[in-house]
């Protein structure tokens, strides 16, 4: 069986239809770079989008807790997008307590937008390899198309790339002949431009103070703009991932019995980072490898630190 792979250069392969299609595009974006917002293009002219949501995930249940706070992710990305017309953020699953699944925020839309409305959920090939892990994952073709990016010459349907569960889906809803119709159930794969770029490599790149310049935009980069999005950050260390969570409950106990506002809480499953927002207070508790790596003292620059030392949760 032979990919269907769609042509940037192309018109759009979707029929006529009284709704323009949307795209919707997710992921944690710590932080947004130009793999993001380049694969967003080429699918928005590629695909005829009218507008590309962009959905920052709050607390997504299949991966780690991210190394950024949801608010400030949801900040960055606002900042990326800014000047794109066709670019939009939607805060929902940052606002919401419950964690991320992609099929709800689908539904929601769904409800939102009407049963005939063409949606397009954007995927990169690795998170499309990995959709049989994700929650209910059969129903997502129920409510949207699924846009693949691939790169040229990718072998994503090979039986050595593609679970064979997936391969299976797909052959049914890849089209074959004419232009996509519908609101949902298709998938789509198109070439993209190939660009090397991930949020984990930007991560250490920062890290070790390199430079991560023209790899994500500079809003984005500048973290001396960012901190301007909130007024203190507290960074403290536990020895143990118990002592972690224990430390970061403590505040979050302290602020709550003190009638202050508490946000998200991130990263408790595992206790080697745990981030709370507080507001105009940013509270990060970490393991102390973990605090050496990301170094976020030096990172965060030249705002004066007071160092608190010997704190102790409440057991």
């Amino acid at each position: 069986m032979s990919a269907h792979l769609g042509d940037p250069s192309h018109p759009s392969p979707l029929s006529p239809h009284a709704h323009p299609a949307i795209g919707v595009m997710g992921g944690t974006f710590d932080p947004i770079h130009f793999g993001h917002l380049r694969l967003a293009e080429e699918m928005a002219e590629g695909l005829g989008l009218a507008r590309v949501r962009f959905i920052p995930a709050g607390q997504p249940p299949h991966r780690g807790a991210p190394h950024t706070v949801a608010t400030h992710r949801l900040e960055m990305v606002r900042r990326a997008i800014a000047g794109n017309p066709r670019f939009e953020l939607d805060a929902r699953e940052v606002e919401s307590p419950r964690p991320s699944y992609t099929v709800d925020t689908l539904a929601a839309l769904r409800a939102e937008l009407g049963s005939e409305q063409p949606l397009w959920l954007l995927l990169g090939a690795d998170a499309f390899l990995a959709l049989p892990t994700w929650h209910e994952w059969r129903q997502l073709f129920e409510l949207a198309h699924i846009a693949v990016a691939a790169r040229p010459g990718a072998r994503l349907l090979q039986s050595d790339v593609m679970p064979e569960i997936l391969k299976n889906e797909v052959s049914q809803r890849q089209p074959v002949d004419g232009p996509v119709s519908g609101p949902a159930g298709s998938v789509l794969l198109r070439k993209m431009t190939p660009l090397d770029i991930s949020a984990t490599a930007i991560r250490d790149t920062l890290a070790r103070h390199g430079s991560a310049r023209y790899l994500l935009p500079d809003a984005v980069l500048d973290t001396g703009k960012l901190t301007s999005l909130f007024e203190r950050m507290v960074i403290a260390s536990g020895t143990s991932n118990r002592q972690t969570r224990a430390l970061a409950d403590n505040v979050r106990i302290k602020m709550k019995e003190a009638g202050e506002y508490v946000g998200n809480t991130e990263g408790e499953e595992t206790g080697e980072w745990v981030l709370l927002d507080l507001g105009d207070v940013i509270v990060h508790v970490m393991l102390p490898a973990t605090r050496t790596h990301y170094n976020l003292e030096e990172l965060w620059g030249a705002a004066e630190a007071a160092r608190a030392r010997h704190i102790q949760a409440d057991h």
